[in-house]
């Protein structure tokens, strides 16, 4: 699933508003602007959007408003959220123009159950999102649409230090857990891995990109 357009609307502690309208995106997209124009607070506001839908991050967005399509092979994908004072106050999921999910401020809302063929009503902690509390792969398969989407969505900060500043030891380790691609200050530990998994290909790929 690939995101289309994107509004967003963030307000602050003092009430000041910034906002996205009818942003819209390609396959490869190329944001340019002067320092201190939006550029990064841009990528951040999709990058929240991503972590919330996927579980990764909790909804503790202060004020916030979300309208995000994509577009899912033959389908057309649409996702509302809005927050106010760190709750979430409405949350739906279109498909097709279908209304999959609809839920408001007290977590109470409808959603639509596959093998039932219905609507059916839910509750969910004020504070959840209903796309991930609810993710279901036998009843509401639809939410991996938004999961997968936010799962593979990547952020790497060229500004920062990126890895710079962490210290990487190499010893042996029984823990064969793999490693998170969205800890970016990780980099040698992926080069290490990338090299272990395709010895001398995957230097020779990264020093040809660059």
């Amino acid at each position: 699933m690939i995101i289309k357009t994107i509004n967003c609307i963030e307000t602050d502690i003092d009430g000041n508003t910034w906002s996205l309208k009818d942003f819209p995106f390609g396959k490869i997209n190329l944001l340019v602007g002067k320092n201190s124009t939006g550029k990064s607070r841009s990528l951040n506001l999709i990058y929240n959007l991503a972590l919330l839908v996927c579980g990764e991050r909790n909804a503790i967005l202060r004020g916030s408003s979300f309208n995000a399509l994509f577009d899912e092979g033959d389908k057309e994908v649409q996702y509302l959220l809005d927050f106010h004072e760190g709750n979430i106050v409405k949350e739906e999921l279109i498909i097709d123009g279908k209304s999959l999910l609809s839920r408001g401020a007290d977590g109470e809302g409808k959603i639509w159950a596959e093998q039932l063929g219905e609507h059916i009503s839910f509750q969910v902690p004020e504070g959840m999102l209903a796309c991930v509390a609810r993710r279901d792969a036998i009843q509401h398969p639809f939410f991996d649409y938004l999961y997968n989407w936010g799962k593979f969505v990547r952020i790497y900060r060229f500004g920062s230090q990126l890895g710079k500043d962490t210290l990487a030891i190499f010893k042996e380790s029984k823990d064969k857990k793999g490693l998170n691609a969205k800890d970016t200050d990780k980099v040698v530990a992926f080069l290490r891995s990338g090299e272990e998994k395709l010895p001398g290909e995957f230097s020779r790929i990264i020093i040809d990109d660059i």
